[in-house]
């Protein structure tokens, strides 16, 4: 289990996990409480390697194909959903980058999530838990914690999921939870970016779900 300890500041901050599962799984986010409202825990821009493949029996809410051919691009290039005439290289589909100008070219990407227009994509809070993950934009309700911008475009306009600390009780949790995925190739690996400020942050840990269990496999404290 990889775990540190220690103040993070007021900054995105990236994560890599290596993920090395021999059946399939699905990766929970969990945030922790800490002792008072000071202990936002900040999450923007999710991703899934191509080395981490979607179970297609999974259960999933429709995919929208943003790499669909169009009378008006040619083969290397895809068009936006809804200015069709826009076309762009394929590769400038899910790359964090919005490059559409109805910004289509990030809302619907199964392997990465920018939480951009308030779309949790594939994954899901667990409602079974005291606290939910919620959108974010700009500075979070309480003073002295929480990101001030998203990480995707870091303007206050951007959108990003946190963990509002202003309301339940020590050690409550959120989950959110991603779709199921198949069993890890040898380059599968989940990327993230967080953001923990504030004297009160607590706890985000990353868990492999599998077979029924949960699996520590990535711990931070504030």
């Amino acid at each position: 289990v990889w775990n540190q300890n220690g103040q993070r500041g007021d900054e995105w901050l990236r994560a890599k996990i290596v993920l090395k599962v021999q059946q399939p799984f699905q990766v929970l986010i969990e945030g922790v409480r800490g002792a008072g409202y000071e202990g936002d825990i900040g999450v923007d821009d999710t991703s899934f390697t191509p080395g981490c493949q979607l179970l297609p029996t999974a259960t999933l809410p429709p995919v929208i194909d943003v790499t669909v051919t169009s009378p008006y691009c040619n083969a290397t290039f895809s068009h936006c959903l809804q200015n069709t005439r826009q076309c762009l290289p394929v590769e400038q589909f899910c790359n964090f980058n919005i490059e559409c100008t109805d910004q289509t070219d990030e809302l619907s990407c199964p392997l990465t999530c920018t939480f951009e227009q308030k779309s949790l994509c594939s994954w899901n809070n667990d409602r079974k838990q005291k606290l939910s993950w919620d959108f974010g934009s700009g500075r979070t309700s309480s003073l002295d914690t929480g990101p001030s911008t998203d990480h995707t475009t870091h303007s206050i306009n951007g959108t990003y999921i946190y963990l509002e600390t202003s309301t339940g009780l020590f050690g409550d949790r959120a989950h959110l939870i991603s779709p199921l995925y198949r069993k890890s190739s040898k380059t599968c690996m989940f990327t993230f970016w967080y953001h923990m400020f504030g004297n009160t942050i607590n706890t985000l840990n990353i868990h492999v779900r599998a077979g029924g269990v949960d699996t520590l496999i990535w711990s931070l404290q504030g």
